[in-house]
Formats: structure tokens, C-alpha cells, sequence
């Protein structure tokens, strides 16, 4: 009779015993060939980065009001210009609209890599820690926009109070593209459903913003969420958090549920050649020299006819 062994923390968060990521899943799609989706990555990069940037230069020249509401509490404005720049490091909106970004750039620049070599340093020479940091990120963009789009349609819009073409541009970026690109990554991609372990990164996360919130408070003496507030009752943050809470894990189970069933029906389809990362023992052997010239030519590229999902 077999004994049961526990994964490792390794296993856990999703890194196979036997290397990241073999078939490239992170980097191609099955319905895209590898250039178009690096492409269509970096272009997503350059409009979450034109929208925050071009934002900034608005908020430096012009006053703008935000109308709010949440719930029970009373509904609430602000009219505000220069400060919204330093302002907008505190939202847990532009926080992951900036993570969407940063992710959307490298994933672009590890596609173009492999569409070229059919390789990427990501596979094959990034130390497993930042593998997983890696699979951790794309799980954190693929669920904070959707909880952002959530929350902020479902509770926090107060109609379009606002007429100008900024405040409907701009909230219709970083409160709803922000999901269609979400969507993307996980409609368009290879990549298989996140590790449970990823959820209690995202709670980790959202645990730490909190403090970042109630810093803010300290520091530049606003509330960047009305609930926050204790003058409201310390009945209205806990159910705030653990609101918060069941929303992150609800979304989490959709994008765990719609990324296999995206796996499900397309198969082990590829578009592209589609090629093997090495093993473990195999880039240990490349990186101290010790592979032979054989080993090297089929660490770097190696084609495969395999087609299973997992």
C-alpha cells in the first residue's frame, strides 16, 4: 500500500516536480499563433499604460468630481485636480489597472521570445521562485479587474453625474476594459486553473491593502473608501470585509471554472509548432555546463505531439 505524500509549498503554488510550465502554456494560445499574441499583449500594455498616463496629465490641468454612493451609506462626492495623481497609489483600482499593465508588458515580451526562439527565459532560466511569482501574477489579473468591475458597477456608481467624455472614458477603462482584458488572458491563452493556494495570495493582498487604506488615512487625512470610515460603525467594515472576501472567492472559482472549461473544449489544440520545456535536471544541467552539445539543442527547442490538457 502507498503512503500519501503532501506536495510541497513548490507543488502547492502550482510548479510541477518535473519544471514550469512544460508545454508553454504562459505564452501561446490556441487559437492565436504565438506574434499575434504577443502583439495583441503588448498592445493591451500600451492602452492600460496610455489611459493611467493620460489620466495623470488630465487630473494636473483640470478639476474633476467623482460622484460615489455604497450601499447604506450616504452618498458621497469629491472635486479634486492635482492631488488625484498622488491619490490614485491608494485605490485598489489603479493598483491593479498598473498590475494588469506590468503583466500584459513582460507576458508580451516572453511571447515575442518564444515566437522567435521557441524559447523563453521565463522557462529557462528564471529561478522557480520567480516562476511562481509569475503563475501567482497571472492569476491576481486574470480575478482582481473582475472583482474591481464588480464592486464598482454593483455598488459604488452613482450614475453618470458627470458629462464629460473623460469621466465616462476614463471609468469605463479602468472599471470595465480592465475585465475585457481580463477575459482575454483567460479566453485566449493555454494556461491551466490556478493552484487553490492562489486564492490566499489574493486574500494576502487584499488584507494588506486594507492597511494601505487606513495608512493613507493617517498620512494624507481622506478616506479612499467611505466604509472605512469608524464613524459609520464597526458593523459596516466587517461586513465590508468579509463582502470583499466572499466576492474575491466567488471570482475566483468563475476564473478557476472558466479557464478549464476553455481547456476542455479546445483540447491540447496549439497554434504553432508547440515544444517542450526542459525538466528540471535537464536546465541544471545547462546552467552548470555539464549537458552535453545534444542536451543544449534539445533543451532550446524541442517540438512535442503531445496534446492532452494537463
Amino acid at each position: 500500500m502507498k503512503s500519501l505524500s503532501l506536495p510541497s509549498l513548490e507543488q502547492a503554488m502550482g510548479l510541477s516536480p518535473h519544471g514550469f510550465d512544460r508545454e508553454y502554456r504562459f505564452v501561446t494560445s490556441w487559437i492565436l499563433p504565438p506574434a499575434l499574441l504577443a502583439s495583441l499583449r503588448l498592445l493591451l500594455s500600451i492602452y492600460v499604460f496610455t489611459t493611467i498616463f493620460f489620466s495623470f496629465g488630465w487630473f494636473s490641468q483640470h478639476w474633476v468630481t467623482w460622484f460615489l454612493k455604497d450601499f447604506t451609506l450616504p452618498e458621497y462626492s469629491f472635486h479634486i485636480k492635482t492631488k488625484a495623481i498622488g491619490y490614485s497609489f491608494s485605490y485598489f483600482t489603479y493598483l491593479s489597472f498598473w498590475g494588469l499593465g506590468f503583466y500584459l508588458l513582460f507576458a508580451s515580451i516572453h511571447t515575442f521570445n518564444y515566437a522567435r526562439r521557441r524559447m523563453t527565459h521565463l522557462h529557462i532560466s528564471w529561478p522557480p521562485v520567480l516562476q511562481i511569482l509569475h503563475h501567482a501574477l497571472y492569476t491576481t489579473v486574470t480575478c482582481f479587474p473582475l472583482m474591481v468591475t464588480i464592486i464598482f458597477w454593483g455598488s459604488l456608481f452613482n450614475g453618470w453625474s458627470s458629462n464629460t467624455s473623460f469621466y465616462r472614458w476614463h471609468n469605463l477603462s479602468i472599471h470595465g476594459f480592465n475585465s475585457v482584458f481580463a477575459l482575454f488572458e483567460i479566453l485566449v491563452t493555454r494556461t491551466v486553473p490556478p493552484p487553490l493556494l492562489h486564492l490566499l495570495i489574493c486574500c494576502t493582498i487584499l488584507s494588506v491593502y486594507l492597511g494601505l487604506a487606513y495608512l493613507t488615512y493617517r498620512t494624507e487625512h481622506f478616506w479612499v473608501y467611505e466604509w472605512l470610515n469608524p464613524k459609520y460603525g464597526a458593523g459596516q467594515i466587517v461586513a465590508h470585509v468579509f463582502g470583499y472576501a466572499g466576492i474575491i472567492t466567488g471570482v475566483f472559482a468563475f476564473v478557476w471554472c472558466l479557464i478549464w472549461a476553455r481547456g476542455w473544449a479546445v483540447g491540447g489544440r496549439c497554434q504553432g509548432r508547440q515544444e517542450v520545456a526542459p525538466t528540471v535536471r535537464e536546465r541544471q544541467e545547462v546552467t552548470t555546463g555539464e549537458s552535453t552539445p545534444d542536451l543544449k539543442e534539445n533543451v532550446e527547442l524541442r517540438t512535442t505531439s503531445s496534446n492532452s490538457y494537463v
